[in-house]
Order: structure tokens, then C-alpha cells, then sequence
């Protein structure tokens, strides 16, 4: 039934008529130039003011996702500057997250609830915190695969589910989230790195691609590296790669970021709101140049600027840090694959060569982050699979 059904791209539109489809793009965000005017900081904080108070037409209470980190705190503060009543607040809590190894993960630096309970007491805010047992991890990777009909691609869309589940049983259906904020203000670490930015294969490799069969896809590095020379030209000038390279996040990873997190809010009736992906708001970002955006050697250095005054000093100068997502996963994660395995579906096998993620299984030594991450897809491709009952 669905043959012939294709995704409309954001920022276009599709006008049928006489003579057929036609597609047109109506927005694009640009990347500022060095050439460019940067907004100041407090031109920036008075936009994302209006934003967030924009958000906020609401006839029901609000609430907001409050990891501790600076883009949820700024939401969260002007949220409480501009409603009548403070919004409830909610962020997510793992098991044992005080002791993982945070050293080892790539963009989950820190652990959040300190910098959360933190940010809650100094704006008034009262914090739920969402637990997710480890007793329920397996239950909750089969609801997530089920949620996201886009295949869920990382391990933090366990929190999003997690999130959406505990504000709905607390009779709440509007959640104000700091999305999109690393995205349009240069939040990436990466964009700091020379040799990541050298070339889109750089970037690549520190994503753990899964091991797809040679015969669907003979180098999938090297393909995708060709297709994101498209914004990304090895050969240009360090500014023209960062600036190619946001474009890219924008165009490519944004979109799907932003569905992840929707499609599990909506999976219990609860309306995302995204202050940072505001009109007014993305106007003003695009005018921000890398030199600005990434003074100093700090990512989202205006963006920082702007929030002075607006969130406690520790956490707006908290080095960047994704939604958490439980560490202590690995044993499920095995056990799980090798049960699942036994008899993989055909989505799985068609695309992935299975005999590469066997050494994972067995062995002993702790994996890797993306080696994690790679048992996780699986997982998530397997039960999708069974989900939809296909072969």
C-alpha cells in the first residue's frame, strides 16, 4: 500500500497540477560569513526570548526537558521569565550514571542530573526525575523500535521515549525541548578539530558505521564521504569546511534528529515545542560566522554570551554534553543480539554482514562506544522487523 509514497523534504513544498508534480525548496538555512555582521548577544537573547514566550501559547500547563546543559536551561529560564507559572520540569535518570566512564563516550561527557537539580533550584523550578530500570531495558528497546518508523539510530531515543512516557502520566502534553540549538549555533566538537574537518571521511569514522554487505554497498565510507563533498570540500579553506560542514548537520542530520525526538513524544500525545528552530530565531543564527560562533576555541561561544545572566555560570559554561543515554547496557546488548540472532530477519540480513558483529558477542574486553552502538542498531533493525512483521 505504500509503494510509490515518498517523504516530503523539509523546507519544500509539492504543487500538483495538470501537468504533474512539482517540488520547490522554500527555505534554506545559510551559514553566516566572516564578511557577515554577527548579532550580539543581547540582540541573540532577546530573539530566543520572543521564541521561547511563542512556544508558550498553550491552554494546557507546560513543561520543559531539563538536562542541565546550557540550550535545556535556557529554555527552561526564559520559559519561567515569560508564563505565568513555572513549568513543570523533567530529565532523565539512569541507574548508576554517577560511575560511567564518561571518558569513554564521545559526546555524552558528563552526568547530567547535578547540573539538572542545579539548574531546577536556581530557577524554581520542581524536577521529576525519570527513572529507567535496567530491569526494563529489553521492554523499552522493543517500544522504541516500534515508535520510530525511521529506525531508531541512537541509544539517547531510550530517553526521549522514557521523557514522553513520564510526561504524559503526569497529565502534561506540551514539552518545551533545547533542540536544534548545537545544530544553528556551531555546538559540534568537531567543528573545532582541524583533522575532523579535513575530510567528511574524518567525520565518519568517529560515527561507527555499521558493517554493511559488500554486495549492497562495496565501501559505504567511501560512498558517503563522496556524497557529502556535496557541502564539504576537502580542498576549500578551513572556514568554507566548517561552514560546508553545518550546512551539512542542518540539511542532513538536523531533520532526523528532529523527527527522533518527535516521534516518540507523539507516540504518547505529547507536542514537542522547539524554541530554537523559531523563524526569527534561525534569521538571527544565520548571521553568526564560525569566527564568532566559535571564539576562543569554545563551541556555541555567542550562544554562551547570550545566556550570561540567564542560567547559572557553571552550567553556562558547561562544556557540551548529548542526552544520556544508559552506559551499562553492554551484557543486555549481547545477550539480546545473540537471542535475536538465532533467527534474524531478512532486513537485517540483506543489509548487514552479521558474521562481522559475532566477534562482539564474545568478546570479553569492554567495547568501544560505537561497537556499542552497533549491537544497539541491530537490535533496533531485529525488532522493527518482527514489529512489522516482516520476513
Amino acid at each position: 500500500m505504500f509503494a510509490g509514497v515518498e517523504l516530503l523534504q523539509p523546507g519544500h513544498t509539492a504543487t500538483f497540477d495538470l501537468r504533474g508534480r512539482t517540488l520547490s525548496r522554500y527555505y534554506r538555512f545559510c551559514v553566516g560569513s566572516d564578511a557577515d555582521a554577527s548579532p550580539g548577544p543581547e540582540e541573540l537573547a532577546s530573539a530566543l526570548s520572543r521564541a521561547v514566550e511563542r512556544t508558550q501559547m498553550s491552554d494546557v500547563p507546560l513543561a520543559v526537558s531539563l538536562s542541565g546543559g546550557l540550550d535545556s536551561t535556557l529554555v527552561a529560564s526564559l520559559a519561567t521569565r515569560t508564563f505565568p507559572s513555572p513549568p513543570s520540569a523533567f530529565t532523565i535518570a539512569f541507574e548508576g550514571a554517577d560511575r560511567f566512564d564518561y571518558a569513554r563516550s564521545a559526546i555524552v561527557t558528563s552526568d547530567d542530573l547535578p547540573f539538572a537539580r542545579a539548574a531546577a533550584g536556581e530557577l524554581g523550578l520542581e524536577l521529576t526525575l525519570v527513572h529507567a530500570p535496567q530491569a526494563e531495558r529489553a521492554a523499552d528497546l522493543a517500544r522504541v523500535a516500534a515508535a520510530n518508523d525511521a529506525l531508531p539510530a541512537w541509544e539517547q531515543e531510550v530517553s526521549q521515549h522514557r521523557i514522553a512516557r513520564a510526561v504524559r502520566e503526569r497529565g502534561q502534553s506540551v514539552l518545551l525541548v533545547g533542540d536544534a540549538a548545537d545544530e544553528t549555533h556551531f555546538g559540534y566538537h568537531f567543528l573545532l578539530d582541524p583533522v575532523a574537518l579535513s575530510s567528511p571521511r574524518r567525520i565518519l569514522e568517529r560515527f561507527g558505521p555499521m558493517p554493511i554487505r559488500r554486495d549492497v554497498l562495496e565501501d559505504p565510507l567511501a560512498t558517503f564521504t563522496e556524497w557529502y563533498e556535496a557541502w564539504f570540500d576537502p580542498s576549500a579553506s578551513l572556514h568554507a569546511r566548517t561552514c560546508g560542514t553545518t550546512s551539512l548537520i542542518v540539511e542532513r542530520w538536523l531533520p532526523r534528529l528532529l523527527h527522533n525526538g518527535d516521534i516518540h513524544m507523539m507516540a504518547y500525545g505529547v507536542e514537542a515545542r522547539v524554541p530554537f528552530a523559531d523563524i526569527e530565531l534561525l534569521a538571527l543564527a544565520g548571521r553568526v560566522a564560525p569566527a564568532a560562533g566559535l571564539a576562543g576555541g569554545v563551541e556555541k561561544a555567542l550562544l554562551r554570551e547570550a545566556a550570561r545572566g540567564l542560567v547559572p555560570e557553571p552550567i553556562r559554561t558547561r562544556k557540551k554534553s548529548a542526552l544520556p543515554k544508559d552506559q551499562a547496557t553492554e551484557s543486555l546488548y549481547k545477550a539480546e543480539v545473540t537471542r535475536l540472532l538465532r533467527e534474524p530477519p531478512r532486513l537485517l540480513t540483506d543489509f548487514v554482514d552479521v558474521s562481522k558483529l559475532e566477534p562482539l558477542l564474545v568478546d570479553e574486553r569492554p567495547l568501544g562506544e560505537w561497537e556499542r552502538a552497533q549491537l544497539f542498531r541491530t537490535l533496533m533493525i531485529t525488532h522493527f522487523a518482527h514489529h512489522h512483521g516482516l520476513p
